[in-house]
Order: C-alpha cells, then sequence, then structure tokens
C-alpha cells in the first residue's frame, strides 16, 4: 500500500505544480495581451478634418475626413470606425480591409439619413498579426444652423476732424453653436457700390473706423453709406447680413487739409491744378533722367488729392523749354508725364483709365494762357496735374 500512497503523494503534488504553471502561464498571457493592447493604443490615433462640419448638401463642408496614424510597424487586416452619440448609442459604423488613410463620413446614419446637430464621437480600431489597437476618441460637430450676425455703431454720424472725436465704433456680434470661423463687414455708397471691405477671422470684434479708404488713405467723399456684416462658422455656414447706416458729414476739403503739407492745390474754373517742377521731380542719373526721391512724397499727396475725388477726370501735362528744340522739348515733356503715371498707377495704384497722359513741350495750350494769375504762372518745365471739373474744392 506504501508505494500507492508514494505514487498518489506525488500525483497530486504534480498536480498542483500544474495547475501553478497554468495559472502563472494564464497571467503571463494577460499580462502580455494587456501590455501589447495598451501599446496599441498608444500606437494609433485618430485625426478628424473639419471637426465641425455642415451636411446640407450646399457642397461647403459637407463631409467630415478622418485621417488614422498608426505608430507602429504592424500589417493590418482590417478596420472598424464607429460613430456614437454622447450617449453611447452608435449611429454610423464604417468598415474595410487594410489600412485606409483617409476615411470619410458625409453625416449620414445606417439609415442613410442626415443625424441631428451636435457632438460625436468617433472611435478607431484596426486588427493585425498579433495586435488589436483603439484609439482614443475623437470629437467631431455636425451643425447645420447658420450664425446670426449683428452690427450696431456707437455714432450714426462722423462729421469732425479733432483728434478727440473723428472716429466711430462699428460694434460686431455673432451668435452660433460652433466657433466663428471669419467675418467681414463691406462699407457701400447708396448706389451699392463697395466702397471697402474689412475682413477677419476668428470671433468679431469692435472695428474702429476713422473715415478714411484703407486702399487711398484719404477721408471717403461726404455721404450716407450702408454696412453689410456676415460672419462664418467653422462648419462653413454663413450668416444672413446684418445692416447698419452711417453718414460722414466731412468735405474732402476738411479731409486734405489734414493730410496736404507739400503740395499747393491752386481753384481754377479748369478744375483743381497742382504744378510740380522738373527739379522737385527729377534727376540725372547715368545721363539719364529719373524720378528722384524727393519726388515720392509729393506724388504720394497727389493720390490723395485725385482719390478725394473719385469721379473727376485727371490730366496729367508735361511741359519742358529747357531744349535747343520744340521736338526736344515735345519729347523730354512727355518724358515727365509718363514718369508721373507711371509712379501713380504701379506704386500709388491709381486707376490708369482716369490719367490722360500729355507732352505739350514749350507752351500750354491756349486756354491754359488765361488761368496765369497773381500768385502763380505757367509751368515752364515739370508736370501740371489737373482735376477737371468746376466748383470750390
Amino acid at each position: 500500500m506504501q508505494p500507492y500512497h508514494t505514487s498518489h503523494r506525488l500525483t497530486r503534488t504534480a498536480r498542483l505544480g500544474f495547475f501553478a504553471a497554468g495559472a502563472l502561464f494564464v497571467c503571463a498571457s494577460l499580462f502580455v495581451s494587456s501590455w501589447v493592447l495598451a501599446q496599441s493604443e498608444r500606437a494609433l490615433e485618430l485625426r478628424a478634418e473639419p471637426a465641425f462640419f455642415s451636411p446640407n448638401t450646399d457642397g461647403l463642408n459637407d463631409h467630415t475626413f478622418f485621417y488614422p496614424v498608426l505608430r507602429v510597424e504592424a500589417e493590418v487586416f482590417r478596420w472598424r470606425l464607429d460613430i456614437t452619440t454622447p450617449m453611447g448609442r452608435r449611429v454610423q459604423r464604417l468598415s474595410g480591409s487594410g489600412f485606409d488613410s483617409l476615411i470619410k463620413w458625409d453625416g449620414r446614419d445606417k439609415k442613410g439619413m442626415i443625424v441631428k446637430e451636435g457632438s460625436y464621437n468617433a472611435t478607431l480600431t484596426v486588427w493585425g498579426r498579433g495586435m488589436k489597437a483603439v484609439s482614443p476618441t475623437r470629437v467631431i460637430t455636425v451643425d447645420n444652423t447658420p450664425p446670426v450676425a449683428h452690427v450696431s455703431v456707437s455714432t450714426p454720424v462722423l462729421d469732425k476732424m479733432d483728434a478727440s472725436s473723428n472716429t466711430l465704433t462699428f460694434l460686431l456680434g455673432a451668435d452660433d453653436k460652433s466657433p466663428i470661423d471669419r467675418w467681414q463687414l463691406q462699407l457701400m455708397d447708396l448706389r451699392g457700390k463697395t466702397v471697402t471691405v474689412w475682413t477677419s477671422t476668428g470671433a468679431p470684434s469692435n472695428l474702429i473706423w476713422d473715415g478714411r479708404d484703407p486702399s487711398s488713405g484719404i477721408t471717403v467723399p461726404r455721404g450716407k453709406y450702408r454696412c453689410a456684416f456676415q460672419v462664418w462658422d467653422q462648419a462653413d455656414n454663413v450668416s444672413d447680413p446684418s445692416f447698419v447706416d452711417v453718414e460722414v458729414n466731412i468735405t474732402a476739403r476738411e479731409a486734405l487739409q489734414q493730410e496736404l503739407k507739400l503740395i499747393t492745390v491752386h481753384e481754377t474754373s479748369m478744375g483743381l491744378i497742382v504744378q510740380l517742377g522738373c527739379r522737385d521731380l527729377f534727376v540725372v542719373e547715368d545721363e539719364k533722367m529719373v524720378l528722384a526721391r524727393s519726388a515720392i512724397p509729393l506724388l504720394h499727396e497727389v493720390a490723395l488729392l485725385i482719390n478725394a475725388y473719385p469721379d473727376a477726370p485727371v490730366r496729367l501735362d508735361g511741359y519742358s523749354k529747357s531744349k535747343k528744340t520744340f521736338v526736344q522739348d515735345k519729347n523730354l515733356s512727355s518724358l515727365y508725364s509718363w514718369s508721373a503715371y507711371s509712379y501713380l498707377v504701379k506704386e500709388e495704384r491709381m486707376k490708369a483709365s482716369r490719367l490722360t497722359v500729355r507732352g505739350l513741350g514749350r507752351s500750354p495750350l491756349f486756354e491754359r494762357r488765361a488761368l496765369n494769375g497773381p500768385e502763380w504762372g505757367l509751368l515752364r518745365d515739370g508736370v501740371e496735374i489737373i482735376l477737371e471739373g468746376s466748383g470750390a474744392w
């Protein structure tokens, strides 16, 4: 009986050993599996662009795109993207073989209907050889509702040029579930012609305006204006325009008196005349007549004057009386006027269609001679700028 008892004791010991070994193997397997899964979770990332979109079939941000990023080298057999509500209810499941670098969602559920507005959670799972990876949740938002824009103004009339009260403030705001992506404020005259447009990104903030056209630097013509304000959210929904009316009660002369320090404006029956002598405009370099640096501030003020009267035709008349022959003076006067034209168009962005360029040689026309006054006379060498029209400037 003793041998049987010894064998029986060995069997129990073996069984206990086998049980312990099995438990150790299971624990080790669970540890390894947990380690692999943890490593896989850190290795898989899911990006979404745009995070806010509007699946309303208007052609703008109708889809969102998911970009999976696998940070380990592994062969992926298949993938699955689950889109759920914040409460965990699945609204869509997309899947495929291999590893797609781009996954598109059109905002529709399993029945092909556009999901309700709100936030959704997207989670990507991939399977490969000895590996299962789950991405962190990515939040996306469906928003089909346009934002609401509103604009008001601190004062409806801009009528003073003194430094203490020569501005007005546009009070800009917007209401929306999604963040605001960009906004636009458009200033128009009563004919509907755009005077200027201000744009910026992000949430709108108040805008201070001094009555100047940003492109020309001069106060806009006197009169009433309508401002239209619109915003776009990050889902690319656009608001209806919000309007506010303002009035600029500052004359061009009042505005220009603050700006014109170097040139003199003469009021005549032909219009406004500015004379710029060739010594102020040109220098000789390498035996060629070129525009001098000192001419730049003079021509800049000329551009301000021209921009202050956007409807007035403008003439650039060149004169020269320094050569031996009339033909030589004619050619030189053309060089004067075309050089001024080139600078005004290229550097000051004047409309070329407004400018008429003439090289008149030695003598002004007959109508021009009658304007010879006691304080200023006929220009002999240089450029004469004439804003044609009658009336005080």
